[in-house]
């Protein structure tokens, strides 16, 4: 079966496929895998957060830090697919995509299921239990809002 799975892989400096151990070791690892991408994706979102909310930095200037970054030590995948979005244009809106994606993300389980097998061998993954968590709620979008759909600047308090 080797010749055929790495035939039929993906491949980023070499096949993306390897034998690793009986029974289902091949899905853990895959399980962990997703688990710490999930923390990478945080951190890129929350990086993305503060330059645009906290820094008002415009999307060109975004894709130019992403880019730079993605020249040095960050250069990943992640951050590589991160820096292209900001340029990329909504079919139907005309608008940056970046602009018009919805924030909130959903999960298949797998950054949940490393979470909970590292808290069963008591190993610490405080990066992953929080990308987690904040998954879960940016899918609770009408509690994130303020109260009643009311503006910031609109509130007397």
């Amino acid at each position: 079966m080797r010749p055929i799975f790495e035939a039929i892989a993906a491949r980023v400096k070499g096949a993306c496929v390897t034998y690793l151990g009986p029974g289902a070791v091949g899905h853990y690892v895959k399980m962990v895998h997703n688990g710490i991408e999930y923390g990478l994706m945080q951190l890129i979102a929350e990086t993305y957060d503060i330059m645009k909310r906290g820094m008002h930095l415009s999307n060109e200037q975004i894709q130019t830090i992403y880019r730079e970054w993605n020249r040095q030590e960050l250069n990943s995948y992640l951050v590589e697919i991160t820096a292209n979005i900001f340029g990329k244009p909504d079919d139907r809106t005309g608008k940056r995509l970046i602009d018009v994606i919805v924030d909130e993300a959903a999960q298949k389980g797998t950054g949940m299921w490393t979470s909970e097998s590292a808290l069963e061998l008591q190993l610490p993954a405080p990066v992953i239990d929080l990308a987690v968590a904040m998954r879960d709620l940016s899918g609770l979008k009408s509690e994130r809002l303020p109260p009643f759909g009311v503006p910031n600047a609109a509130r007397s308090i």
